[in-house]
């Protein structure tokens, strides 16, 4: 019995050891040389060093992507869903932003983002067909940003209603969107006129106190049923 409750113990302690070696006395050494330690030097050169994508001629860039049950969009990008397209990931811009891009970080995911920091005049556009991709669910979310911080917010326009199962969005953009799906749930309390088309039912998401009668509804939406949820808070 000795010997395997030392393999054990054993064990533990080396899992630790290892943690603390590999984990704890990188973070120690680079809080120890500050602004000195190479990775931090790496981090501010890299913020340092705008790319200039404000000029040149829009090219395009092809990506290849496999499931898609969410997309969420950065300030600095438009994303587009043409039904009438088929698997493909367009993505059309400067040359200099389109050598930054990056498409996707998760399965299942498309998150659009510069690997370096990029100077933009108008947002680099990425189009695609959401239904072309596998999945009966969909979230989309508009990463806003505060807006002295950037004039390019994120943007999402359809070219054809997105006709999913369950459709969840997040922040809504500055024109409308077309809708078909069977499921609509929505986390805003901001104006809903913008969502056009029909849906089975509608169900608002809120975490706002006072009476859920009051919450904006959305007048150019069919729905056969509605719902207001107030969320939980963690």
């Amino acid at each position: 019995m000795k010997i395997p409750l030392l393999i054990f113990v054993g064990s533990v302690l080396a899992l630790f050891a290892s943690d603390f070696f590999l984990t704890v006395l990188p973070r120690i050494e680079q809080q120890k040389l500050g602004e000195e330690h190479p990775e931090v030097k790496a981090f501010i050169a890299s913020i340092d060093n705008v790319v200039d994508a404000t000029g040149g001629p829009v090219l395009e860039k092809r990506f290849a992507v496999g499931l898609l049950n969410r997309v969420t969009v950065n300030p600095g990008f438009r994303v587009i869903h043409n039904p009438e397209m088929g698997r493909e990931v367009i993505a059309s811009g400067p040359q200099a932003a389109l050598e930054q891009l990056e498409i996707s970080h998760k399965t299942g995911r498309i998150v659009p983002d510069f690997k370096r920091p990029v100077r933009l005049t108008k947002l680099v556009e990425i189009r695609l067909n959401l239904h072309a991709h596998g999945s009966r669910e969909m979230r989309i979310s508009l990463a806003r940003v505060p807006v002295e911080s950037t004039i390019l917010q994120p943007d999402f326009v359809t070219q054809g209603a997105l006709n999913f199962q369950m459709l969840r969005i997040a922040n809504f953009p500055d024109h409308p969107l077309q809708i078909a799906s069977r499921d609509l749930m929505v986390y805003s309390l901001d104006d809903l006129s913008n969502l056009h088309g029909s849906v089975d039912r509608l169900e608002i998401m809120y975490d706002e106190p006072g009476d859920a009668r009051n919450l904006a509804t959305a007048p150019n939406l069919k729905f056969r049923k509605l719902l207001r949820t107030k969320m939980g808070r963690d």
